[in-house]
């Protein structure tokens, strides 16, 4: 009996160093919750960057999802994204991630590289003047950037921007999307250049109404998404197609698709932040909402894409 203790005790006291030394390994405690990872990460190098989309199409200026990696202290890394209007409203969305493995970076490329059927890593200071001559571009517009783009974590702002594709359209293209208050918008386009002096793109797809409905009534009626015989990246770029299927419509449009990738990548971010934090990030991305009724309607779905997550995702939840 003695000796049984004695082993136990031996085994308890292994266990704690070989806790203390991990924790040593991997530095200092880091920030968990989004806003103080995104405080943090402002001191953090660079260490990639990429943009997924088609950045040199000629023929229409794509919308872009432009990302920075910073690598953490402890060997993760962290990831600030926006979404990027270049020919009329500037940067449309914008989030920081949570903390990601290195796998998972990787994975995320996969699957953003197959849905947009590109992704290019380019400089950091490429990646910030396509995303500052956007912000200049809609400046001269009168529209801002998103309230959730994470601006510090883009910046600095070079001293002079490098010349990038669709930096100066002729004319404004106004690419509608499913978010979008399509009335506000071209009123604005008209009073600044004339109703003949922009483009409009129809983006198609429902109404917010329709895709908040659909999320809400047809959650438990979704289909699983059957893997087997693919190979990761695809498996990787269907799982994340299954998540954001209540955000699209039928036959979505390249706008709407990337659009639904930017808002599930969002809810996916706050899933994993902790239900205090998610709650609070709902709400604060509810008030670009002008009524209340929308307001609702959008914390509705945004708890319904948490658990939907949960579901989809249970081996990142157990990760927490």
């Amino acid at each position: 009996m003695g000796n049984e203790r004695a082993r136990q005790k031996k085994l308890a006291k292994r266990k704690k160093n070989r806790a203390i030394a991990q924790k040593n390994a991997r530095g200092p405690d880091l920030p968990t919750s989004i806003a103080s990872l995104e405080r943090a990460a402002m001191k953090w190098p660079i260490a990639s960057a990429f943009i997924a989309g088609d950045l040199r199409d000629e023929g229409i200026a794509s919308l872009l999802s432009a990302l920075l990696v910073r690598d953490m202290p402890d060997g993760r890394v962290h990831v600030s994204v926006a979404l990027v209007d270049r020919t009329c409203l500037g940067v449309k969305d914008g989030y920081s991630m949570r903390a990601l493995e290195k796998s998972e970076l990787k994975q995320m490329l996969d699957s953003l590289k197959t849905v947009h059927q590109g992704l290019e890593e380019v400089t950091p200071e490429f990646l910030r003047s396509v995303v500052f001559h956007a912000i200049d571009y809609a400046a001269a517009l009168g529209f801002s950037p998103h309230p959730d783009f994470p601006a510090a974590l883009f910046g600095p702002r070079p001293e002079v921007l490098l010349e990038t594709p669709w930096c100066r359209a002729p004319k404004p293209i106004y690419i509608s999307g499913p978010d979008d208050d399509v009335r506000a918008i071209t009123a604005k386009l008209a009073a600044r250049v004339g109703p003949d002096g922009y483009e409009l793109v129809a983006g198609g797809g429902r109404s917010y109404d329709d895709r908040y409905d659909a999320e809400l009534d047809d959650e438990e009626g979704d289909e699983e998404v059957d893997d087997e015989g693919e190979d990761g990246e695809n498996a990787e770029a269907a799982r994340m197609m299954d998540y954001i299927a209540p955000l699209l419509g039928a036959d979505p449009s390249p706008e709407r698709l990337e659009m639904a990738l930017q808002l599930g990548g969002w809810f996916g971010s706050i899933a994993l932040d902790g239900a205090d934090a998610a709650a609070r990030a709902i709400e604060k991305r509810a008030t670009v909402h002008p009524e209340e009724s929308e307001r609702e309607r959008f914390r509705q779905l945004a708890r319904a894409m948490i658990v939907r997550h949960r579901e989809k995702f249970p081996e990142l939840h157990l990760k927490k």
